[in-house]
Protein backbone atom coordinates (compact mmCIF):
# COMPACT_ATOMS: atom_id res chain seq x y z
CA UNK A 1 0.00 0.00 0.00
CA UNK A 2 1.58 2.90 -1.01
CA UNK A 3 0.45 6.75 0.92
CA UNK A 4 -1.00 9.20 -1.64
CA UNK A 5 1.03 12.81 -1.30
CA UNK A 6 -1.63 14.33 -0.17
CA UNK A 7 -2.40 12.00 2.40
CA UNK A 8 1.15 12.09 3.54
CA UNK A 9 1.27 16.35 3.52
CA UNK A 10 -2.27 16.24 5.79
CA UNK A 11 0.08 13.77 8.26
CA UNK A 12 2.70 15.85 8.37
CA UNK A 13 0.72 19.22 8.76
CA UNK A 14 -1.02 16.88 11.24
CA UNK A 15 1.90 16.53 13.45
CA UNK A 16 3.50 19.99 12.90
CA UNK A 17 -0.01 21.66 14.13
CA UNK A 18 -0.09 18.97 17.42
CA UNK A 19 4.09 19.78 18.03
CA UNK A 20 3.18 23.49 17.94
CA UNK A 21 0.00 22.99 20.25
CA UNK A 22 1.91 20.93 22.62
CA UNK A 23 5.39 23.69 22.55
CA UNK A 24 2.40 26.46 23.36
CA UNK A 25 0.65 24.69 26.14
CA UNK A 26 4.29 24.01 27.95
CA UNK A 27 5.93 27.48 27.39
CA UNK A 28 2.34 29.38 28.90
CA UNK A 29 2.88 30.02 32.43
CA UNK A 30 0.45 28.49 34.99
CA UNK A 31 -2.10 31.69 36.12
CA UNK A 32 -0.38 30.73 39.47
CA UNK A 33 3.27 31.32 38.50
CA UNK A 34 2.09 34.62 36.27
CA UNK A 35 0.33 35.83 39.93
CA UNK A 36 3.87 35.20 41.75
CA UNK A 37 5.60 37.30 38.77
CA UNK A 38 3.02 40.49 39.09
CA UNK A 39 3.92 40.04 42.97
CA UNK A 40 7.62 40.39 42.36
CA UNK A 41 7.21 43.00 39.43
CA UNK A 42 5.07 45.23 42.31
CA UNK A 43 7.48 44.58 44.57
CA UNK A 44 10.54 45.33 42.26
CA UNK A 45 8.19 48.80 41.41
CA UNK A 46 7.71 49.62 45.01
CA UNK A 47 11.22 48.94 46.03
CA UNK A 48 12.42 51.42 43.20
CA UNK A 49 9.91 54.13 44.66
CA UNK A 50 11.28 53.42 48.13
CA UNK A 51 15.07 54.12 46.77
CA UNK A 52 13.81 57.40 45.21
CA UNK A 53 12.17 58.72 48.69
CA UNK A 54 14.94 57.37 50.75
CA UNK A 55 17.61 59.11 47.92
CA UNK A 56 14.79 62.72 48.38
CA UNK A 57 14.50 62.44 52.20
CA UNK A 58 18.55 61.91 52.32
CA UNK A 59 18.94 65.56 50.36
CA UNK A 60 16.63 67.33 52.39
CA UNK A 61 17.57 66.45 55.71
CA UNK A 62 21.35 65.49 55.26
CA UNK A 63 20.80 61.64 56.80
CA UNK A 64 19.06 58.87 55.82
CA UNK A 65 15.48 57.79 57.82
CA UNK A 66 15.58 55.87 61.05
CA UNK A 67 12.86 53.93 59.24
CA UNK A 68 10.27 53.40 56.32
CA UNK A 69 7.60 55.34 58.21
CA UNK A 70 9.27 58.94 58.02
CA UNK A 71 8.91 58.76 54.26
CA UNK A 72 5.38 59.59 54.22
CA UNK A 73 4.02 62.78 54.03
CA UNK A 74 1.16 63.57 55.62
CA UNK A 75 -1.44 65.34 53.15
CA UNK A 76 0.66 64.46 50.12
CA UNK A 77 -0.96 63.18 46.95
CA UNK A 78 0.73 59.53 45.75
CA UNK A 79 1.25 56.59 46.95
CA UNK A 80 4.72 55.12 48.50
CA UNK A 81 3.91 52.16 49.05
CA UNK A 82 6.17 50.89 52.14
CA UNK A 83 4.26 47.18 52.47
CA UNK A 84 4.50 43.58 50.53
CA UNK A 85 1.45 43.79 48.13
CA UNK A 86 1.04 39.87 49.47
CA UNK A 87 1.91 39.92 53.06
CA UNK A 88 1.34 43.84 54.08
CA UNK A 89 4.34 43.70 56.07
CA UNK A 90 6.81 46.83 55.67
CA UNK A 91 9.64 46.35 53.53
CA UNK A 92 12.92 45.64 55.51
CA UNK A 93 14.83 48.73 55.77
CA UNK A 94 18.45 49.14 57.57
CA UNK A 95 20.64 52.07 57.64
CA UNK A 96 23.65 50.48 57.38
CA UNK A 97 26.54 54.25 57.53
CA UNK A 98 25.85 57.66 56.93
CA UNK A 99 24.85 57.29 53.38
CA UNK A 100 24.28 53.61 52.97
CA UNK A 101 21.25 51.67 53.45
CA UNK A 102 19.54 48.12 52.64
CA UNK A 103 16.18 47.47 51.41
CA UNK A 104 14.68 43.78 51.52
CA UNK A 105 12.00 41.71 50.21
CA UNK A 106 11.00 37.97 49.67
CA UNK A 107 10.31 37.25 46.15
CA UNK A 108 8.93 34.35 44.77
CA UNK A 109 10.57 34.28 41.03
CA UNK A 110 13.89 34.99 39.36
CA UNK A 111 14.33 37.97 37.49
CA UNK A 112 18.01 38.10 36.02
CA UNK A 113 20.05 38.43 33.22
CA UNK A 114 19.14 35.45 31.80
CA UNK A 115 15.50 36.01 32.01
CA UNK A 116 15.70 37.50 28.25
CA UNK A 117 13.99 41.11 29.08
CA UNK A 118 16.65 43.02 27.29
CA UNK A 119 17.14 44.95 30.69
CA UNK A 120 20.37 47.13 30.71
CA UNK A 121 20.20 47.63 34.57
CA UNK A 122 20.49 44.05 36.20
CA UNK A 123 20.61 46.05 40.23
CA UNK A 124 16.92 44.45 40.78
CA UNK A 125 17.71 41.22 40.02
CA UNK A 126 16.63 38.54 42.46
CA UNK A 127 16.15 34.70 43.08
CA UNK A 128 13.18 33.00 44.53
CA UNK A 129 14.05 34.28 48.09
CA UNK A 130 14.44 36.91 50.50
CA UNK A 131 16.70 39.32 48.71
CA UNK A 132 18.62 42.20 50.13
CA UNK A 133 19.85 45.28 48.07
CA UNK A 134 22.65 47.53 49.52
CA UNK A 135 22.20 51.08 48.47
CA UNK A 136 24.42 54.02 48.88
CA UNK A 137 22.22 57.21 48.78
CA UNK A 138 25.20 59.37 47.09
CA UNK A 139 24.47 57.04 43.76
CA UNK A 140 21.09 56.03 43.27
CA UNK A 141 19.84 52.38 42.80
CA UNK A 142 23.60 50.96 42.08
CA UNK A 143 25.01 48.05 44.34
CA UNK A 144 26.71 49.31 47.12
CA UNK A 145 30.63 47.51 46.47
Amino acid sequence: MRIQPANLFAIGSSVVVVAAICAGIVSIESPHEARLRRLDEQRVHDLQFVTLAVENYHRAHDRLPADLEQLVQPNTPGSLSLTDPESKTLYEYKALGQDSYELCAQFHTTLDAKSGDNRTNHFWDHGPSRTCFRIDSRLPSKPLE
